[in-house]
C-alpha cells in the first residue's frame, strides 16, 4: 500500500457495523475527507494504520457511489464532505455515525446552503 499523499483531496463513505451491533434500521456510514485514494484509506481504517474513533464502529466496506476524487483543495473537500454528510443524515437508507457535519479545524464559516442540491 502507497504512503504518498496525493496532490488531491477526495471524500468517501465507509459503511461500518454500528447498526449491526445496535440494531438499527438504516446502514450506519462514517464520512471522511483524504488526500490518499479512497481504497487506500478505506484499509487504513480497516487495518488500524490511521484508525477513526472506535465509537464509529468497524469498517466494513468503501460505499463507491459516495465517492469524489481529484477535489482540488482542502476548503472544497470539506464542503462536499459536508454535502454527503447532509445527504446522507436526511436519507431513508443511511444513518451517519458523525453526529454534526464533518469540520475543518480552524475553519468557522461553511457554505452549508446548497440551492442546486436535493436534499
Amino acid at each position: 500500500m502507497s504512503k504518498k499523499l496525493n496532490p488531491y483531496y477526495c471524500v468517501y463513505v465507509v459503511e461500518t457495523d454500528k447498526y449491526i451491533e445496535n440494531n438499527w434500521d438504516k446502514i450506519s456510514v462514517y464520512i471522511g475527507m483524504s488526500r490518499y485514494k479512497p481504497n487506500e484509506r478505506f484499509l487504513q481504517h480497516r487495518d488500524g494504520q490511521k484508525p477513526y474513533k472506535k465509537r464509529h464502529g468497524k469498517p466494513l466496506k468503501l460505499i463507491d457511489e459516495f465517492t469524489v476524487e481529484r477535489i482540488g483543495n482542502k476548503i472544497l473537500a470539506n464542503d462536499i464532505e459536508r454535502l454527503v454528510w447532509f445527504k446522507l443524515f436526511n436519507s431513508q437508507e443511511y444513518k451517519p455515525v458523525q453526529r454534526y457535519a464533518p469540520s475543518l479545524q480552524g475553519r468557522s464559516e461553511y457554505l452549508d446552503d446548497y440551492p442546486n442540491y436535493p436534499s
